[in-house]
């Protein structure tokens, strides 16, 4: 079984708490990039429903993720074009 840490996090003012082998520092930076879109979401659309918010923010997160996942798919495609011109000029 792996060594996972207990940590404390809190998010829009409750505190969780996660068993994690994550970095630590990795997970407190995420709970802080979580906690800032509620709150603007909060600001921005104070009357709009919990559910909805979360929905929105999940779905800017994914939005986010997809966009870096396809550009380091992109990224190591004309790496791989790189190395295969360079080993062919070799």
């Amino acid at each position: 079984m792996e060594n996972k840490k207990s940590l404390k996090i809190t998010v829009q003012e409750k505190e969780f708490t996660i068993h994690t082998d994550e970095d630590e520092n990795c997970i407190l930076q995420a709970a802080e990039l979580l906690n800032n879109l509620l709150n603007d979401y909060n600001q921005k659309a104070p009357s709009m429903r919990e559910a909805q918010r979360n929905l929105l923010v999940a779905l800017q997160l994914a939005t986010d993720l997809t966009k870096k996942s396809n550009a380091l798919k992109s990224s190591d495609l004309r790496v791989k074009e790189l190395n295969s011109l360079i080993n062919d000029s070799l």
